[in-house]
């Protein structure tokens, strides 16, 4: 469906062009979740309306990728078991990582 086709085109870009290339200030994350909410519920209202089902148009990973982005800032220390993911870890917690391989 193009449909569908289109919105997964959105969330890809909303996640890699905007949440993990973008610094965020605490304001700035609950602004953005307020959008991708707003977005949400448009397109549920229009799937509503003409009668489809919204199920395969959720934003499943963007929502969580917000979430986490309004996760309150700490100075705490992470521990992973990975280094591939470390720098995009770091930025998008705000905390210090460090890798136990």
């Amino acid at each position: 469906m193009p449909t569908v086709q289109a919105y997964d085109g959105l969330e890809d870009l909303l996640w890699n062009d905007v949440l993990l290339k973008q610094s965020f200030t605490a304001l700035g994350a609950a602004r953005f979740l307020q959008d991708i909410t707003a977005i949400q519920n448009v397109v549920d209202s229009s799937c509503h309306t003409y009668g489809r089902a919204g199920a395969d148009m959720e934003m499943d990973k963007l929502k969580e990728g917000v979430t986490l982005l309004n996760l309150p800032v700490t100075d705490e220390v992470c521990y992973f078991r990975s280094d591939s993911s470390l720098p995009r870890v770091k930025k998008a917690l705000n905390v210090r990582v460090y890798c136990t391989c």
